[in-house]
């Protein structure tokens, strides 16, 4: 046995182990010494699943397609992979043609599903009652952002709010936000989103886009659809983050999940279609943070599954 096939040997090993550290390091070493291996790259795709690493998991099965475009396993990590990074579509196409080649395998139907799922919530198609019995159908509980006819203005005599760009009837779904961040500390949040934004520019964007206690974060109008992308940067970049700010904007925008809006107003929210009671936790959103006080009697929301679901609670119509 050659020094190659002993390696590949003991990568796989590790890999039906579970050692997927372990077989990361040494699929790594056959890559570099050997040929192409479409088994290796492919096992590799999943160990980088397994180890949360979505961009490396995504280049080797898209590596391992370009040489057997048919290779289900592929397939179906590729799609998952697409699916963590927030591509709903390319998850959905992978996955429809690993389905076609293996139509009964449960895995990839579960998996197709889901990604279905969050392809249409990203287009606004919100399905509560098809959330709320996801446990029976096999779908697992997850969300995706959507920004619907929303703009940021600068409201006279009341600061900056959200307005509609069309008219829009009582229980329009206006917009659905995953946490910018979650934590049970809140200086654990602060860790969490600095940690966030210096590797994702769409994030410290979406952070610093909300109100941190200056006249400036007021004056500016940011383009609220920023928080409709799904999409996690790949690869990641590094970047420098004012944590100061940071600790600013969670601070007048965070909320306490099971208690109310932190530092601001003490309100219950509303914790539909969860089955189990949900511990305490700071929480920051984007576009909820950016909805003025002063809507609350037209527009009301909802937590799903850790994000914010907000809807209008009466007719609106565009406001200049």
């Amino acid at each position: 046995m050659s020094g190659f096939d002993d390696v590949k040997l003991q990568g796989t090993e590790a890999f039906r182990s579970k050692e997927y550290t372990k077989a990361q390091i040494l699929y790594d070493k056959c890559l570099r010494a050997g040929p192409k291996d479409v088994t290796i790259m492919s096992n590799l795709a999943q160990v980088h699943i397994e180890l949360e690493n979505y961009c490396h998991a995504l280049v080797h099965a898209q590596h391992s397609l370009e040489l057997e475009p048919t290779h289900v396993k592929c397939l179906y990590r590729c799609g998952v992979a697409n699916r963590h990074l927030g591509n709903y579509e390319n998850a959905f196409l992978a996955l429809q043609k690993a389905k076609q080649l293996n139509p009964e395998d449960c895995a990839i139907k579960e998996e197709l599903a889901n990604a279905e799922e969050l392809m249409q919530q990203s287009l606004g198609h919100l399905d509560p009652a098809k959330l709320f019995l996801a446990p029976q159908s096999g779908l697992r509980n997850t969300m995706a952002n959507y920004v619907g006819p929303l703009k940021v203005i600068n409201i006279p005599g009341k600061g900056r709010g959200i307005t509609v760009t069309q008219a829009v009837k009582p229980g329009t779904l206006l917009a659905v936000g995953k946490p910018l961040g979650i934590n049970k500390d809140i200086y654990g949040l602060i860790d969490d989103l600095t940690q966030a934004g210096s590797k994702s520019k769409q994030a410290l964007q979406c952070i610093y886009a909300l109100y941190d206690g200056t006249k400036q974060s007021l004056a500016d109008v940011p383009d609220v659809q920023m928080f409709a992308s799904n999409v996690t940067d790949c690869p990641a970049p590094t970047q420098a983050v004012d944590s100061s700010k940071i600790g600013r904007v969670v601070k007048y925008n965070s909320f306490l999940t099971g208690g109310g809006r932190a530092d601001q107003i003490a309100q219950t929210d509303l914790l539909l279609y969860n089955k189990t009671p949900q511990p305490r936790a700071n929480v920051l959103y984007g576009v909820l943070s950016l909805v003025n006080h002063s809507c609350c009697p037209n527009s009301t929301y909802y937590i799903q599954d850790e994000a914010a679901v907000l809807r209008a609670g009466q007719d609106l119509c565009t406001r200049r």
